[in-house]
């Protein structure tokens, strides 16, 4: 085996008790450690800098012989661990960079946003029910929902700056420590949708517009506040609507007619977060359009 130091005429040599060969280079409580080194027959592992720091064993032997650096190349050694370390501690020690982009956080696996990733974004709220601390909010055509853990009153167009940590769920989202009004802008343009791509997720809390023929209409309460729960058929199967309204004058004209409706779009899930349906966040009325009207006339001869 090549000797990683080789020998020098000059340097001096010493033969232990168990015949153990050691060149020695530098001084008495050196050779005392080397000399328990050999005993035990540790395998001790070092830096040694050279431009880059590589990972080299210092424990070679050949024909019973122990090879050590000299005293020069230990002092690189123990300088070279020690900035090691004190890159280490750095490097744990170092507060992570927040997050300023939705880009990034849809960027992330469930797994990554489980460590709980600061983050500070400014984006428009599509939605927000205070009293569920729901919130979907938009950047673009990118949006995500926020658990808003906040007493204050956001209305859909109102441009916020959202700070908090990432969490894992269904998909990532942002959990809040602080909610504050930037500005009040226009909203995002709604995309539409096809039944396939909300029960896919494709439109996962993007503000939408669907087109879905009203099948019921009722009044349902949650924390003490009522609120109006339309069920709806597409061309391709069901979903549900939930409208911050307690209206219920309007539900005659609503029954069995075709409607458009603007909202942000979610799931229904079981308890495993799998989605098993679809949910339509809608603000007020005012989002949901008559298309067609339903014929009362049938309606009336059927009770």
């Amino acid at each position: 085996m090549r000797e990683l130091w080789p020998d020098r005429a000059d340097k001096p040599q010493q033969t232990g008790e168990n015949g153990l060969h050691l060149h020695i280079i530098g001084s008495w409580r050196r050779q005392s450690a080397l000399k328990v080194v050999g005993r035990l027959n540790l395998m001790v592992i070092v830096i040694w800098p050279v431009r880059h720091i590589l990972l080299l064993a210092a424990y070679v032997t050949e024909n019973k012989r122990l090879l050590v650096p000299g005293f020069h190349a230990m002092k690189r050694v123990i300088a070279a661990i020690v900035l090691l370390m004190g890159c280490s501690s750095s490097l744990h020690g170092a507060t992570p960079v927040a997050l300023t982009s939705l880009r990034a956080i849809k960027a992330l696996t469930n797994a990554e946003a489980s460590h709980a990733l600061p983050v500070s974004l400014d984006v428009t709220v599509t939605y927000f029910r205070r009293y569920e601390k729901t919130m979907f909010v938009q950047d673009g055509d990118l949006a995500i929902y926020v658990q808003a853990t906040t007493d204050k009153n956001f209305v859909p167009g109102d441009v916020v700056r959202v700070n908090g940590t990432t969490h894992e769920s269904f998909r990532p989202y942002v959990l809040s420590s602080d909610i504050a009004l930037v500005r009040h802008a226009a909203l995002p343009n709604p995309l539409p949708a096809a039944y396939d791509q909300l029960i896919r997720a494709e439109r996962d809390c993007q503000l939408v517009t669907i087109r879905a023929k009203v099948r019921a209409a009722d009044l349902v309460a949650d924390h003490n506040v009522i609120s109006t729960s339309l069920q709806l058929l597409m061309d391709g199967g069901t979903l549900a609507a939930t409208v911050d309204s307690n209206d219920a004058s309007l539900f005659p004209r609503l029954l069995d007619s075709e409607v458009e409706v603007t909202g942000a779009a979610s799931g229904q899930f079981d308890g495993k977060m799998q989605q098993t349906g679809i949910l339509i966040h809608v603000t007020s009325f005012a989002d949901v359009k008559i298309l067609k009207p339903g014929d009362v006339s049938n309606r009336s001869e059927e009770h």
